[in-house]
């Protein structure tokens, strides 16, 4: 937990450095970065951001995604 909080810190602090090493590390798919209370997801690359633009609420929503987990494993 308290390592959660130093690495949001460090986002604050540093945050164009943050984001210009995940884009660098991940250009053209995916990388989270640590805020306060929880992980902001960035997406990168104009396939993934046509993807991301296309999709429908509930394929985005943890709780439709979280019930069709329950539903697999339960069967």
């Amino acid at each position: 937990m308290v390592s959660s909080y130093i690495g949001a810190m460090r986002t604050l602090l540093n945050y164009n450095k943050v984001i210009e090493t995940g884009y660098a590390k991940y250009r053209g798919g995916m990388f989270k970065i640590p805020v306060m209370n929880n992980w902001m997801v960035v997406i990168s690359g104009p396939e993934l951001l046509s993807e991301y633009s296309r999709a429908r609420e509930q394929d985005l929503s943890m709780g439709s995604a979280t019930s069709k987990v329950i539903f697999r494993m339960s069967h």
